[in-house]
């Protein structure tokens, strides 16, 4: 087994707190490629976390990847 796989069971393995955790510092280590370029967008996360939120609380119901295609007819909703 290779180590990426034995890590990767390892981490699947915590609790959700800590996966998440880990999932948000593996994620911002990904803002920027080699050259310093920005990859993500942070106010788009930020609102991507909020939705989260609301979606948890109950706030709001999510909807599937197949009803977005459909209510947005298969376009981008946002240019790079």
């Amino acid at each position: 087994m290779s180590s990426i796989t034995e890590l990767e069971k390892e981490i699947l393995s915590l609790p959700y707190e800590s996966r998440k955790r880990l999932a948000m510092a593996a994620w911002s280590s990904l803002e920027r490629d080699q050259q310093g370029k920005v990859l993500s967008d942070a106010q788009g996360l930020a609102t991507a976390l909020e939705r989260d939120k609301d979606i948890e609380s109950g706030k709001a119901q999510p909807i599937s990847y197949s009803q977005f295609r459909r209510l947005t007819d298969g376009r981008r909703t946002h240019e790079d």
